[in-house]
């Protein structure tokens, strides 16, 4: 957009001189959603030191909804939630939507690169999405009910996606010695774990109430909604004539000669699982195609 490629009016209101009318430039953002639902483990329940934080299983299902495709939902479960000895402690379920309904964008504040540009996930923006979400929760909450799950569980609680526990969680000699002191007392002082995370998340909320209350859950998941580092399709291909598109299906920008997309945001939809090697899949073959237009070119 700031080479002048995107939707001209508002390129213009920043002044800057378009190139390219395409107004779907930023527009289509997608990613997946997710919510976490943490749960405290005993002492014997936890994974070795030596395993790294990982998902070690997952639940691919569908959720059965009205208009919802088929396979739409996961349910990752991670028994080490990060890095820190207290990370080492907590795991956590966490339902997410493998194929939203909702779309955001990305626009421009100003023309100077120095301004970072306005990303608007818009994760429960779409009524599916929102229903989808309870529903999944309401399924973690269940599965942490079980006898079985809370034989190796001290506490569950939901866990508040703010700036505390983004501060907490970088990677800092302080947050080591913070996490190694909550871990320790934690550990020699269960009664401690619920007051304790009570302040971790900022508030203390319990699962059952939480999931009874359709207004309560519905607000809680809008403000814990996170991404999971997968946004694909603001230049999404299509044809030419089709002014939600961006590239056509070799990646070639419409209407720019010589310029290609050649990334997750060519994408028109999510895949139903991690972009890696999808991405990778899409640059080898577009890759492959600038070879065979290469060779069949007239010398």
């Amino acid at each position: 957009m700031r080479a002048g490629i995107g939707p001209a009016a508002a390129l213009r209101d920043l002044g800057i001189e378009p190139r390219a009318d395409l107004p779907a430039v930023g527009d289509n953002l997608s990613n997946h959603a997710i919510v976490f639902i943490g749960l405290l483990q005993k002492p014997g329940a936890r994974q070795f030191h030596s395993i790294r934080p990982h998902p070690m299983t997952a639940f691919r299902y569908s959720s059965g909804l009205p208009d919802a495709p088929a396979a739409d939902m996961y349910i990752n479960v991670q028994c080490k939630t990060s890095w820190s000895p207290l990370g080492h402690q907590v795991a956590n379920l966490a339902p997410s939507l493998l194929k939203p309904m909702a779309r955001g964008r990305v626009s421009l504040r100003a023309a100077d690169a120095a301004v970072h540009p306005l990303v608007e996930f818009n994760f429960t923006g779409h009524e599916l999405d929102l229903q989808r979400f309870m529903a999944g929760f309401r399924r973690c909450v269940e599965i942490l009910a079980h006898d079985v799950v809370r034989a190796v569980t001290r506490l569950t609680f939901p866990v508040k996606f703010d700036d505390r526990l983004r501060r907490l969680n970088r990677i800092t000699p302080a947050n080591k010695i913070k996490s190694v002191a909550i871990a320790t007392l934690i550990d020699a002082v269960p009664a401690l774990a619920a007051p304790i995370f009570a302040t971790l998340a900022d508030r203390e909320v319990d699962l059952a109430a939480l999931v009874a209350d359709d207004h309560a859950l519905a607000d809680h998941i809008r403000q814990n909604v996170a991404g999971t580092f997968h946004p694909v399709g603001t230049c999404r291909m299509g044809r030419a004539e089709d002014r939600a598109a961006v590239t056509d299906a070799a990646g070639r920008v419409h209407g720019v000669a010589g310029l290609r997309v050649i990334d997750a945001s060519i994408m028109p939809t999510i895949p139903r699982g991690n972009t890696n090697i999808p991405t990778i899949m899409v640059a080898e073959k577009l890759a492959a195609e600038m070879l065979r237009e290469i060779e069949q070119a007239p010398v």
